[in-house]
C-alpha cells in the first residue's frame, strides 16, 4: 500500500487550517455526494476515465484514510495531474489508494481503492 501525505498528493492542497473551513465543507460535500451513489462500475481502461471526465478540466481528489479521519487529504488537480496520478498509483502489482474524485462541478465521480481498483460512480 502506498503511503499518502500532502507531498504525495499532487495539485493544490486544500488545508485543514484554512479559517473559512473550505477543507471541512468540501470534504463533507464530497463524502455526502459519494454516499448517494446507486452503482459502481469497475473501469479497466484509462480511456474510460477520459470519457467520464471529458467535459471537465479541474478535479477534487479526496484521499480518504481508512482509519484516521484527521489524515484525510484534499487537493485540486487539473486533468493532466489527475491522469498522471492515477497511472502512477493504480496497478495490479502495488495496489492503489482510497480516493474519491469529482470534477469541480460535481457532475462526474470516480472512486479508487487500496486494492488498485477504479470505479465509475453512478448517481
Amino acid at each position: 500500500m502506498l503511503k499518502m501525505d500532502s507531498k504525495f498528493l499532487p495539485g493544490v492542497t486544500i488545508s485543514r487550517m484554512i479559517i473559512n473551513n473550505d477543507f471541512v465543507e468540501l470534504r463533507e460535500k464530497i463524502i455526502s455526494k459519494y454516499r448517494e451513489k446507486t452503482l459502481l462500475k469497475e473501469l479497466n481502461d484509462v480511456n474510460e476515465i477520459d470519457m467520464l471526465f471529458q467535459n471537465a478540466e479541474s478535479f477534487y481528489v479526496l484521499y480518504n484514510h481508512p482509519v484516521h479521519e484527521h489524515k484525510d487529504l484534499l487537493s485540486i488537480l487539473d486533468k493532466i495531474e489527475l491522469f498522471n496520478f492515477i497511472k502512477s498509483c493504480f496497478n495490479e502489482d502495488d495496489g492503489g489508494v482510497d480516493i474519491i474524485v469529482f470534477d469541480v462541478d460535481f457532475n462526474a465521480c470516480l472512486a479508487g481503492n487500496h486494492d488498485g481498483e477504479l470505479f465509475r460512480v453512478y448517481f
